[in-house]
């Protein structure tokens, strides 16, 4: 702690704040300047004591508000660097890990083109019917599929959920 005229006169008059004042009472018990200037402040004290006017400095108001106003910024910088760029730094981790994680697309297995395309109002039916193939050429691209590849080739490429849904799914829901 650095050595100040104006610091050993607030801690005399009780301004500074009870840590300030600690640190402070620690810092004279190593310095014989501030020591002896605190003395000469308290004998000046007394001295004065003994009047009825109070003598300030003549721009203590304005030293006073200095003061104090530099604490606050030291305040806020140790807030502003303690709490908010901690803060802000896991705001953004947790931005990138939870928001810009790829979306995991699932369809399950037993829904078909045909129970989509049911199941939509006929408007939109229509427009999707419109910019699709029609059913008959699908049909035909089905038959073509099938007939190039065997059912038991298609069977063991599935996995165990696929075949266990295409069973259910040819036995009528019972399984």
């Amino acid at each position: 702690m650095g050595c100040s005229k104006k610091k050993v006169f607030f801690y005399l008059e009780g301004f500074l704040s009870q840590e300030e004042g600690e640190a402070f009472r620690g810092h004279l018990e190593t310095c014989p300047i501030c020591s002896a200037e605190l003395g000469e402040l308290r004998r000046l004290k007394e001295l004065l004591g003994t009047s009825s006017e109070e003598v300030l400095e003549p721009n203590f108001s304005k030293i006073l508000s200095d003061f104090r106003r530099k604490n606050e910024i030291k305040k806020k910088r140790v807030f502003y660097r303690l709490v908010l760029l901690p803060a802000g730094a896991l705001a953004i981790i947790l931005f990138l890990i939870f928001y810009l994680r790829p979306k995991e697309v699932y369809f399950p297995v037993d829904i078909s083109y045909y129970d989509i395309i049911e199941n939509v109002p006929r408007e939109v039916r229509m427009e999707i019917e419109e910019k699709l193939l029609p059913i008959e050429e699908i049909e035909k691209l089905e038959e073509e599929i099938l007939s190039l590849v065997s059912y038991e080739e298609v069977f063991e490429c599935l996995t165990k959920m696929e075949k266990e849904a295409v069973i259910k799914k040819l036995s009528g829901g019972k399984i």
